[in-house]
């Protein structure tokens, strides 16, 4: 087992305005993830790939990543900003 101190940030997919879950890319197997809000308001906790959220995305807010195993919570953070959806405008033809 690893050491607390050792626990790697886990990482997730950039996430995009309005989803209400985070897609997990790296964690360590069995590991709990917590997401933040930037305000320290937790937003969700799970396991697993796809950890669901207690609200809609925003865009421009910064979320803030932890895991933990068991009783060792890692003390490192993946920072990410929620990203907006550009939709294209479609051109008028003539």
């Amino acid at each position: 087992m690893q050491e607390c101190d050792d626990i790697p940030a886990p990482k997730i997919r950039i996430p995009l305005a309005g989803e209400t879950f985070v897609i997990v890319t790296e964690a360590v197997p069995g590991a709990r993830i917590q997401v933040y809000a930037s305000n320290g308001t937790e937003l969700g906790d799970g396991s697993g790939n796809v950890i669901t959220l207690n609200r809609p995305l925003i865009a421009g807010e910064e979320l803030r990543v932890t895991q933990s195993i068991d009783e060792c919570k890692g003390r490192y953070a993946y920072k990410v900003t929620v990203r907006e959806i550009l939709k294209e405008k479609k051109r008028e033809q003539k």
